[in-house]
C-alpha cells in the first residue's frame, strides 16, 4: 500500500518517470460556446483546425422553454459540447482532449458529476459515455467568454 501512495504522490507532483503511461499524441483542444440562437465548436489538432456551428432545431428550443433563462443557457452550453464531442473521430489508442467552456454551471456539474438540473445531468452523462466509448480522456477548463474563440461562431445565427 505504501508503494501505491508513493506512486500516486509522484504522479500528482508531475514526476517525469511516469510520462510513458500518458498518451503522447499531438494535443487536441476543443472550445465550445452557445447562445440562445446557435452554437459553435472549434477543434485544434496540431496545425489543423475544424470549425463547426449551427442553430438549434425548433423542438429543442420548445423543450427548453420550460427552463429559466439561466438554466436554459447552461443546457445550451452542454448541448454545444455534445455536438462537439459527436464530431470527434474514434481513437484506437487512449487520447487526452482539453475542452474549454465559458459556463461555470456546466463546469461544476461536470466536476461534481451531478447538478440540480436534471437536463444538464443527462447531457453530461451522454457526453462522458461517448468520450469513453471513443477512447478520449477529457480535461475540462473554464475560460472567460471574451477568451472563448467559439463565442463569435455561436452568435453567427442571431
Amino acid at each position: 500500500m505504501q508503494a501505491f501512495h508513493q506512486w500516486k504522490h509522484d504522479l500528482l507532483r508531475g514526476d517525469r518517470r511516469y510520462m510513458h503511461l500518458c498518451p503522447q499524441s499531438p494535443p487536441l483542444t476543443m472550445f465550445t460556446d452557445a447562445c440562445p440562437s446557435g452554437w459553435g465548436v472549434v477543434i485544434f489538432e496540431g496545425a489543423s483546425l475544424e470549425i463547426t456551428g449551427g442553430s438549434y432545431d425548433a423542438q429543442f428550443i420548445t423543450d427548453c422553454g420550460q427552463f429559466s433563462i439561466v438554466e436554459r443557457i447552461a443546457i445550451l452550453e452542454a448541448r454545444a459540447l455534445q455536438y462537439g464531442v459527436d464530431s470527434l473521430p474514434f481513437q484506437n489508442e487512449p487520447r487526452s482532449i482539453g475542452i474549454h467552456i465559458d459556463n461555470q454551471e456546466l463546469l461544476f456539474a461536470w466536476r461534481k458529476g451531478r447538478s440540480k438540473n436534471f437536463a444538464i445531468n443527462q447531457v453530461v452523462q451522454r457526453i462522458l459515455t461517448r468520450l469513453s466509448q471513443m477512447n478520449y480522456h477529457p480535461h475540462l477548463y473554464w475560460v472567460p467568454s471574451a477568451a472563448n474563440i467559439a463565442d463569435a461562431l455561436s452568435r453567427v445565427f442571431e
